[in-house]
């Protein structure tokens, strides 16, 4: 689905990633954000040479790289800004530089405006929010610190197909992205898994290609089969993100993921551990608890948001072996939200399956 910024329906951007997420769809919004500079508000985070030189002098460690024909490898941020800086054609390399975290660095998250929606309504800040320990934040026990992340792309460079655990918003600051977008289908999951690179797009059923322009905001749904191919220098921002109405299905993702590695876009124990604390413990413990769901789920909440959380907890009940839940417990957090929003939740829920 693509819209324009000023398009009736991208005027409640929270509303439309809802419903676009709930069916499943991407969704592109031209010019969702700045004109120039996309979701970054200074040249830190709108240009590619502004934003390595402050790594650079913030004695950021060396970045991961994804290098074009080569194996990826560790670069020195003083290195890989002075490749850059370089004509396209007198490059010693192509890289993708990947997932610089921005969340844990104060000055970074300041000069980026992401959708004002999820400060309110994402749960992966909220769960941020409840955790007070800076140490566990740091070491990405609680709050891993890929919830936000920037990336920055030689031309040329290209990302291999891969799926993402959570939802994502991407938005383009500098140059221009393609991304190639798979439906999802059983086919689609299991060419992706024998896939590589010499193979071509052929074999993915459903395919579409999205021109990602500087102020242009594309939103995901978790579990998307995605290769990313870039036209001109580019500079990325982006963040993974889970809303009510999606939390029973990203539960079911998680599971899957963690059944099955190979599907997952970083299958390593640090994350499924963060998907765990997050899915399984986080978020059941202040639906169960009174107090918290008094705190967070209210009349001002959407009724959207409400059967989001039913549903979830009716997914808890079909993995709460897995989960170690107790049946108990549920019905708990079950009757708390009825109680908070005075409707049957259960009834609810059905009509907006």
């Amino acid at each position: 689905m693509e819209y324009y910024s000023d398009s009736p329906k991208a005027l409640d951007l929270h509303k439309l990633v809802v419903e676009s997420m709930m069916k499943q769809k991407p969704v592109l919004i031209r010019c969702g954000a700045r004109s120039q500079g996309g979701m970054g508000l200074n040249s830190t985070t709108q240009t590619i040479d502004g934003f390595l030189m402050y790594l650079e002098e913030q004695g950021f460690p060396d970045a991961y790289c994804q290098l074009q024909g080569q194996e990826p490898k560790p670069i020195s941020i003083k290195q890989l800004r002075e490749q850059f800086q370089k004509t396209s054609g007198s490059r010693d390399y192509i890289a993708n530089g990947l997932g610089f975290p921005f969340m844990n660095d104060q000055n970074l998250l300041a000069n980026i405006s992401l959708p004002g929606f999820l400060e309110k309504h994402d749960l992966l800040r909220r769960v941020a929010a409840m955790c007070s320990d800076f140490n566990k934040i740091r070491a990405g026990l609680k709050v891993a610190p890929e919830l936000g992340f920037i990336v920055v792309s030689m031309a040329g460079s290209t990302t291999i197909i891969h799926q993402d655990n959570w939802p994502t918003i991407l938005g383009n600051s500098q140059g221009l992205k393609a991304f190639f977008l798979m439906e999802k289908s059983d086919n689609n999951r299991e060419c992706r898994v024998s896939w590589e690179s010499s193979h071509g797009l052929e074999m993915f059923q459903g395919k579409a290609v999205v021109d990602l322009q500087v102020g242009d905001i594309l939103v995901m749904d978790e579990e998307r089969d995605h290769g990313v191919y870039t036209p001109e220098d580019s500079l990325l921002i982006g963040t993974h993100f889970v809303l009510a109405e999606m939390l029973a299905r990203v539960l079911r993702t998680s599971m899957f993921h963690k059944n099955n590695p190979d599907y997952a876009n970083d299958p390593s124990p640090r994350v499924r551990e963060y998907f765990q604390n997050f899915i399984e413990v986080l978020n059941f413990s202040y639906i169960a608890n009174y107090k918290l769901t008094k705190t967070y789920i209210n009349q001002d909440s959407r009724p959207s948001e409400a059967w989001g959380f039913w549903d979830y907890l009716e997914a808890c009940y079909d993995l709460r072996k897995e989960w170690g839940m107790t049946v108990k417990k549920i019905k708990e957090a079950k009757a708390h939200l009825e109680s908070l929003f005075g409707l049957d939740l259960a009834e609810l829920s059905q009509s907006n399956r």
